[in-house]
């Protein structure tokens, strides 16, 4: 049995060792997850800046095209204004012009009409022009009226002509640039509808950014908080290794000096069943011959005068003692496990241990360890060790101060051990009990396995 559960420790430790190795590979890895998605933050972090950047020039040039635009349609309406001022006196110019040329045809028309007329008078009357002759004679003649230059006459109004021609051909000018200034503002106004839409673009794969930015930071602070709670749990492991360590040095000096007392009760077994066969009388003979086993040799002459209390916890023990041996020949399952109670089997020094170590009392032991079953179903044998453990070194106040764990418990298991344990085990112990929390994050995955038919395939 010693063999059995030295290999079943020396198994728990390879277990604890392993998922210490498997701990730190696990934390490197995040370590590494970690860095990369701070990597990844930062580059996103970057690329939202650039974004940011471009977005702020795109906004400065919209600003500015809008400015010029609204410049532009400014220039537009006055120039619409002048167009419409020129239209109005162009036609007034075209209406003039055309009456100075209506009264130019009809000067002109009468002009030749008069001199048409006048020598039709000459040549058609010669003696009004014999007459005339005479009396030019005798009557001085008046100086003949200066001749009419028509050239003269037109001049100014050619020059208004062509004064009105150039005005017509100015807003010729003002037309084509009209013309030219709402093409031009049409392109602005489609290119600011462009730059409209790639600001907006913009917009969106920022708000995509800073949405991924959130989620890695989120990511990276889940992963911290695992890696963090993988590093204490680790550190546990490492110190549970230590204390186990302490543990099994100290099982296996009690498995030495449990050997020799059971090598020297096996002896005096056989020296009692050669004798005589077990009765009432070898009980109190072996009882005597244990009481002087272990009886140091400076107290062999005390008188052998015990109570009956020491007495029947003497019997009691080498009861216990009997089934253990029993059980560890047999190989059977020890039942100190399902009912575990404290064998003292005293030395041939232990008297000082005796003064300073108080022994429990069964109640001590099971009543705690039955309501570590009612709360935890799922308590294990070496959870029920490590309660009654620590049970002896909470008592005692001795030991390495080892405190005792349960792992991947649920909450209400949680709430059961906080609120009904214990409470138990500080009124057992009488000492202040400090209950420590702590909180694992698992990531579970979710599947779907669907079976695909032919139809399915067909399609």
């Amino acid at each position: 049995m010693s063999s059995d559960g030295r290999r079943d420790s020396l198994g728990d430790l390879h277990a604890a060792a392993h998922a210490g190795l498997q701990l730190l590979a696990s934390n490197e890895a995040l370590q590494t997850t970690v860095h990369e998605l701070e990597a990844a933050l930062q580059t996103a972090r970057l690329e939202c800046d650039d974004w940011a950047g471009k977005h702020e020039l795109c906004w400065k040039q919209r600003c500015e095209a809008i400015y010029e635009v609204n410049f532009l349609l400014k220039t537009n309406k006055e120039l619409q204004m002048e167009v419409a001022r020129l239209n109005d006196k162009c036609v007034c110019l075209e209406r003039e012009a055309m009456k100075l040329e209506n009264r130019l045809v009809h000067a002109e028309t009468s002009l030749r009409r008069y001199v048409v007329e006048k020598k039709e008078r000459r040549t058609s009357n010669p003696s009004l022009l014999a007459e005339k002759r005479r009396s030019n004679h005798a009557i001085v003649a008046p100086e003949p009226s200066p001749p009419i230059d028509v050239a003269s006459v037109m001049a100014p109004y050619e020059a208004r002509l062509r004064s009105l021609a150039a005005e017509l051909e100015a807003s010729r000018d003002v037309e084509t640039k009209y013309a030219a200034a709402t093409g031009t503002i049409e392109d602005q106004e489609t290119q600011i509808e462009d730059l409209k839409t790639q600001i907006e673009d913009q917009k969106h794969q920022i708000e995509n950014l800073q949405a991924q930015a959130e989620s890695i930071t989120a990511q990276c602070e889940s992963w911290r908080a695992q890696s963090d709670s993988n590093k204490a749990r680790l550190s546990g492991l490492e110190e549970e290794q230590i204390e186990e360590r302490a543990v099994l040095a100290s099982m296996r000096e009690s498995t030495e000096h449990l050997k020799q007392n059971i090598a020297a009760l096996e002896d005096a077994l056989a020296e009692a069943q050669r004798q005589a066969s077990i009765s009432h009388d070898l009980r109190d003979r072996l009882v005597a011959l244990h009481v002087c086993m272990v009886v140091p040799s400076n107290q062999t002459d005390e008188p052998e005068s015990r109570s009956d209390d020491e007495t029947q916890r003497l019997a009691e023990t080498l009861d216990h003692v009997l089934e253990l041996l029993n059980e560890l020949k047999n190989q059977q399952p020890l039942s100190w496990l399902q009912r575990p109670t404290i064998l003292t089997l005293p030395g041939a020094n232990d008297n000082a241990a005796e003064n300073q170590s108080t022994p429990l009392d069964k109640r001590t032991l099971t009543e705690p360890i039955r309501r570590l079953k009612e709360v935890y179903h799922a308590a294990s044998e070496a959870d029920v060790m490590g309660l009654t453990d620590w049970l002896h070194h909470a008592k005692r106040g001795t030991g390495i101060g080892r405190p005792f764990r349960l792992y991947d418990l649920s909450p209400n298991e949680v709430h059961g051990v906080l609120t009904q344990l214990m409470p138990l085990l500080q009124q057992q112990c009488g000492v202040a009990i400090q209950a420590q929390r702590t909180d694992r994050v698992l990531y579970n995955s979710d599947l779907s396995l669907r079976a695909q038919t032919t139809a399915d395939t067909s399609t």
